[in-house]
C-alpha cells in the first residue's frame, strides 16, 4: 500500500495544498505539516488555491471556508468536478471558525472529506492528515481494482461471444455436412458428392483445431512455466516452414507470399516450435488482411547484433490508437460479430510472446507505403554463428 507520507505515483513527499487568508493560520499549518515531511504549497485566497490545484495536482487540500475570491466551499466544489477521477477524489478538509450546523452541513454537501474547527489542535493535525491520506490511498487502490475487474469482465464477455462465434462457424459445417451424409440425401454413400462434403468437414475440423491449438499455445506462452527447447536452425528454412501452410489458403484471393532471400546464411539458436508459431501467426494475419492480389513479404536479417524477422502486407493497416490494444489477447480493431475478418485476435499476441520468450520484442506499425509491418526483434543470444554443436543450452531462454 502507498505510504501516506508519499505521493501515490513516486517515492516523493505527498503534496498538501493549504489555502487561508489568515497569514498566521497559514504559517502555522504549513510549518506543522512541513515538519511532518510533507511538501506544502500555499494560497492566500480561493482563486490562488484553484490555480495551484490545477498546476500542482496536490494529494490533499486544506481550505479555509471564508476567503477572498472563491470560498472554501466553492474551491471544494471545483475540485470534486475535476475530470480526472483521482484528482477529484483527493481528501479535502474545510477549516473554519464558524461552528454552526449550517456550515458543517454545507461542507459535506459540497464534498468535503472532513471538517476542522478553529482553533486547530496542532498536535493532532499531522495525525489527521496522515490518516486521511492513508484512507485516500486505500480508496484509490480499491477504485482502480474495481476498474480493472470491470475491464476484465467486459473482456471476458467479449471473449466468450467471439469464442462461441468462431467455434460455432466450423462446427456448423461439421454437423451440417455430417447430417447430410448420415441421411444419404444424395443417395447411396457411393455418390462422389460425398467426397466434397468429407473435404469440407475436414477443413472445418482443421479450422476448429487450429483455433483451439492457438489458445493452448497462448496459454503456454503466457504461463512461461516450461523452458524453451533451444536448438540450431537455419533462418531460411524456418521462414519457409512458417509460410508453407498458408500458401494454399492464400490462393482463393490470389495473395502471393514471398520469402525474401537472405543476404548471407543465418543460423539461429532458438526454440524452433515457438519461433515458428510466432512467425506463422504473423503470416496468417498478413494473409487474412491482404487485399485480393496482394503480396505478403517475409524476411529475416541481421541488424547490428540483433536478428529481425519481418512480415509485411499490403492491407489497410490499423488505426494508430489501436496498435497497443492489438498486442493484447482477444483484442481486435473490429469487435462486432459481423466484422469483415474472422479470428480470435491471437495472432499478434502469440508473436509478441514468442519474441519475448526469446528475450526480444514485437514491433508493429503501418508501412509508409501502405499496409502493415510486424517485426520480431530478437537479441544477440538467438544467433548461432559462434556456437559449437547443438547441445549447448547456456543461452537458451527460460
Amino acid at each position: 500500500m502507498t505510504d501516506p507520507n508519499t505521493h501515490s505515483d513516486a517515492n516523493t513527499p505527498a503534496t498538501v495544498l493549504i489555502a487561508d487568508d489568515d497569514p498566521v493560520q497559514l504559517m502555522l499549518t504549513s510549518e506543522t505539516l512541513a515538519a511532518e515531511g510533507y511538501k506544502v504549497i500555499e494560497a492566500e485566497d480561493g482563486d490562488a488555491a484553484v490555480r495551484l490545484f490545477l498546476a500542482e495536482q496536490p494529494d490533499m487540500a486544506i481550505l479555509d471556508v471564508m476567503m477572498p475570491g472563491q470560498t472554501g466551499f466553492e474551491v471544494c466544489t471545483l475540485i470534486r468536478r475535476n475530470s480526472d477521477p483521482d484528482m477529484a477524489m483527493i481528501p479535502v478538509v474545510l477549516v473554519t471558525g464558524l461552528e454552526d450546523e449550517d456550515s458543517v452541513q454545507t461542507a459535506f454537501e459540497v464534498g468535503a472529506t472532513t471538517f476542522i474547527a478553529k482553533p486547530v489542535q496542532w498536535a493532532l493535525l499531522g495525525h489527521q492528515v496522515r490518516y486521511l491520506l492513508r484512507s485516500a490511498a486505500m480508496e484509490s487502490e480499491l477504485r482502480h481494482a474495481k476498474a480493472q475487474v470491470e475491464e476484465a469482465s467486459v473482456l471476458k464477455s467479449r471473449l466468450f461471444a467471439t469464442l462461441c462465434h468462431e467455434l460455432r462457424t466450423p462446427l456448423n459445417g461439421v454437423i451440417g455436412f455430417a447430417d447430410v451424409m448420415l441421411g444419404q440425401g444424395l443417395g447411396p454413400i457411393g455418390n462422389p458428392g460425398y467426397l466434397e462434403y468429407a473435404q469440407d468437414i475436414r477443413q472445418c475440423g482443421d479450422d476448429l483445431l487450429s483455433q483451439v491449438n492457438r489458445m493452448l499455445l497462448l496459454s503456454r506462452l503466457e504461463a512461461g512455466l516450461a523452458p524453451l527447447k533451444a536448438s540450431a536452425a537455419n533462418a531460411d528454412l524456418l521462414l519457409e516452414q512458417a509460410v508453407k501452410r498458408f500458401r494454399k489458403a492464400a490462393e482463393p484471393r490470389a495473395v502471393a507470399i514471398n520469402v525474401r532471400p537472405l543476404a548471407a546464411p543465418l543460423r539461429l539458436w532458438c526454440d524452433v516450435e515457438v519461433l515458428n508459431a510466432g512467425i506463422s501467426a504473423l503470416v496468417d494475419n498478413a494473409v487474412k488482411f491482404s487485399p485480393f492480389g496482394g503480396t505478403v513479404e517475409v524476411s529475416a536479417e541481421e541488424m547490428g547484433d540483433q536478428v529481425v524477422i519481418t512480415v509485411c502486407d499490403q492491407g489497410n493497416g490499423a488505426n494508430v490508437g489501436d496498435l497497443e490494444k492489438l498486442m493484447r489477447p482477444f483484442s481486435q480493431a473490429e469487435t462486432g460479430l459481423d466484422r469483415a475478418h474472422n479470428g480470435l485476435g491471437l495472432g499478434l499476441p502469440i508473436a509478441r510472446l514468442a519474441a519475448e520468450r526469446h528475450k526480444g520484442r514485437l514491433a508493429i506499425a503501418n508501412a509508409s507505403t501502405g499496409g502493415f509491418v510486424a517485426s520480431m526483434i530478437l537479441p544477440p543470444s538467438v544467433r548461432a554463428t559462434d556456437r559449437r554443436g547443438t547441445g549447448d543450452r547456456r543461452n537458451a531462454a527460460a
